[in-house]
């Protein structure tokens, strides 16, 4: 009997609570439409905002020319220096050898030739005697420009203004063509890199303004779309945009990164 009371009264402590939750749940203030478009707002606003990359235009890694050792570098990590100057040179005392022994051998033929010719003129000379002077004279003349393209190669010369960002070689080190040696660039030349959805190009287009945040420098700048990429990556769907920046770029270095955001996106 007492165990029936207890289920009783269990029973009705549980349509209580049914009835409750459900008078809460008519009673509860629904969502208004502002907070719902509110929230909208903060994700399109949110979804607006891109990682940015800084980079420079003017960028590029020397390789060696040629199989020999670096004689010395123009400067270390960081050293600027100017379009034309010298930024590697190798040891090439017998490159520059054999360049001399060409020239020294051009000289003879030439001088073998100019004789066989007035020879030929006194009639103490063959006509094809001639012509094996001039070929060898061809064929010296030959020589010492293979031996001069060779000898320009031992110095490797800056083909813009810039500083070295890296040094992917030592001094004194032997190295072979193709081998990384030096990593420059032009800070002057930054901008802007990043990725927008594809579906931007609707409006997206060369002149559109935006704003970038750098977090390195903790600076804003002004922005303008320089340049689209030229093709959609079609697993991500994006494609890839260059910018640059208005202002004082002095702060700022290659590789910083930060946010853009695009107005009234």
């Amino acid at each position: 009997m007492i165990r029936d009371r207890i289920s009783c009264v269990t029973l009705i402590a549980a349509l209580s609570g049914v009835q409750t939750s459900v008078a809460h749940a008519q009673t509860a203030p629904l969502p208004s439409l502002r907070s719902l478009t509110g929230s909208v707002e903060l994700k399109r606003q949110a979804s607006s905002e891109i990682r940015v990359q800084l980079s420079a235009r003017d960028d590029t890694t020397l390789s060696a020319e040629m199989d020999g050792r670096v004689l010395a570098f123009a400067g270390r990590e960081g050293a600027t220096f100017r379009k034309g100057d010298e930024l590697v040179t190798f040891d090439c005392r017998v490159q520059r050898a054999e360049l001399a022994r060409a020239i020294a051998l051009r000289k003879a033929a030439r001088d073998r030739a100019r004789v066989v010719d007035r020879l030929v003129t006194l009639n103490s000379a063959s006509e094809l005697e001639a012509l094996s002077a001039r070929a060898a004279l061809e064929e010296a003349q030959a020589n010492v420009q293979l031996s001069t393209a060779i000898v320009s190669r031992c110095v490797i010369k800056a083909p813009f203004d810039g500083s070295i960002a890296a040094e992917e070689a030592d001094e004194h080190a032997y190295v072979t063509a193709g081998q990384p040696l030096l990593k420059i660039h032009n800070p002057d030349t930054l901008e802007a890199e990043l990725l927008v959805p594809s579906h931007w190009l609707q409006w997206l287009a060369v002149g559109a303004s935006f704003e970038v945040f750098i977090e390195e420098s903790q600076q804003a700048f002004r922005a303008r779309v320089a340049r689209l990429g030229s093709e959609v990556d079609p697993v991500s769907q994006s494609v890839k945009i260059f910018g640059t920046l208005d202002g004082d770029l002095s702060r700022l270095m290659p590789g910083m990164s930060g946010r853009a955001s695009f107005e009234g996106r």
